[in-house]
């Protein structure tokens, strides 16, 4: 997989990258751009961006522009975009929806809700549950408290047992 991340700000891209660190999610290779216009160039020169993840504040070009400039891109018209943005209001989400994105998250953003929309929007199952709890290694009490702490999680808020 593929990704471009949009983001004027190198620290929000780097956590970005890092939420796709953390999961099993084939990665091939995340590019980043300061703003829409970088965003443009990147995808000039790769036509085999799986997904783009874009703030919609940033100078030069914003996100909403480029989302209106990659739908009316014939190679890359397709490619799903997901909305990150400080933004929450509706009219707000209402607009990059219009507009073509395909998702929509308001900062702060939480790993588990960014992988889970590029999961959908790509089609990529999630691995089994008891493989992410178990590759927390059990050698010690802490880790043995993490493992009933995800297990505790995903009863309570997926009413998964595992």
């Amino acid at each position: 997989m593929r990704i471009l991340i949009v983001d004027d700000s190198a620290m929000m891209r780097k956590m970005i990258r890092r939420v796709f660190a953390l999961v099993d999610v084939p990665i091939d290779e995340i590019f980043e751009a300061g703003n829409g216009a970088e965003a443009m160039e990147v995808l000039e020169l790769h036509d085999d961006i799986d997904v783009l993840l874009t703030d919609i504040n940033m100078p030069i070009m914003d996100g909403l522009k480029l989302v209106k400039r990659i739908r009316s891109d014939e190679v890359h018209k397709d490619v799903p975009i997901i909305i990150i943005t400080t933004e929450g209001s509706t009219e707000g989400r209402q607009r990059a929806m219009a507009l073509g994105a395909n998702a929509y998250i308001t900062k702060p953003i939480q790993a588990p809700q960014v992988i889970a929309k590029v999961r959908e929007l790509l089609g990529i199952e999630p691995p089994p549950l008891h493989l992410l709890i178990n590759r927390v290694h059990p050698v010690s009490a802490n880790a043995r408290l993490i493992q009933q702490a995800l297990r505790d999680l995903f009863q309570d808020h997926a009413g998964i047992r595992v």
